[in-house]
């Protein structure tokens, strides 16, 4: 069943004139809308964090085939989601939301409530997929991504103390300037993500670190989009002419995925994790000045 074409027929009309004339009314401001337009009888609206996190509550279940008695089941719920996602892609076609379902009636609760994350600026998107600002909302995924130990040394060295790392360690790895971590999505799922940063002064090198593709979606090109994306923002946005990584030589097809959009390796090391010796490819890009 596609979810999202059912809920686009439901809410195209009428349900979405609505959100549009609120929308015009507080003339855009998510804060406004979710703190005074949001304010009915049915539904409320909640500030979570000013500018970025929202929640929208219903207080009784609005979808017609569930109020009908069509259906019952939790998953049903996918709909709804998918409703506001299309609402909000209507009103800022421009930006980039994500909703997750925090609770609702059909699972026992005594209203449904989502989640929405509003995220500032889209860096590159196309009809495959899209490469945003990476949020802490996203970091539980991606951590679950490494199953054990060895995978997630794999992909994070030695950078985090301890397995598994908790979200809040993940967002203290990109404190500081020049830090631009990013975050791939695909059919409103998150499939991959990749930091970029300056490693010195010198801002023509960027260096691209803590890459990593969901494995159960490997094999549909996520990983090359992936690159392609990091590497024409560092280039067009960030003016880089060169990109820097480093890469374990077990991680085979990490080598072969970078070599395939450019990469080369200039040279190899060793280094000490957990006591044992990985040795690992130091690989770059040179990229022509625009």
């Amino acid at each position: 069943m596609c979810y999202r074409e059912e809920a686009i027929e439901c809410v195209k009309d009428h349900v979405l004139q609505i959100h549009k004339q609120i929308y015009a009314e507080y003339e855009g401001n998510f804060d406004r809308i979710y703190t005074d337009g949001y304010n009915s009888k049915s539904y409320t609206g909640k500030v979570i964090e000013p500018g970025k996190i929202y929640e929208l509550s219903y207080l009784e279940c609005t979808c017609p085939k569930v109020k009908c008695g069509l259906r019952n089941h939790p998953q049903q719920c996918e709909c709804s989601r998918q409703s506001i996602l299309y609402i909000l892609s209507q009103l800022e076609p421009d930006s980039h939301f994500e909703v997750r379902i925090e609770n609702t009636i059909l699972r026992g609760s005594d209203r449904c409530t989502f989640r929405i994350t509003k995220h500032k600026g889209i860096y590159l998107r196309s009809d495959f997929m899209t490469l945003r600002p990476f949020s802490i909302n996203d970091a539980e995924t991606i951590l679950s991504w490494c199953k054990d130990k060895y995978a997630f040394r794999l992909w994070s060295a030695d950078r985090y103390k301890d397995f598994p790392a908790q979200p809040e360690e993940m967002l203290e790895q990109y404190k500081g300037y020049h830090m631009y971590p990013l975050t791939a999505v695909a059919n409103d799922e998150i499939v991959g993500h990749i930091l970029l940063r300056f490693p010195s002064e010198d801002k023509s090198v960027i260096r691209f670190g803590f890459v990593i593709v969901d494995d159960s979606k490997r094999g549909k090109g996520y990983g090359k989009q992936l690159l392609h994306f990091a590497i024409d923002y560092a280039q067009q946005e960030l003016g880089a002419q060169k990109i820097t990584l480093g890469v374990f030589c077990d991680n085979h097809s990490a080598v072969e995925c970078y070599k395939s959009v450019g990469f080369r390796i200039t040279g190899a090391d060793a280094y000490s994790i957990d006591g044992e010796e990985w040795k690992g490819f130091e690989m770059e890009m040179e990229l022509e000045k625009i």
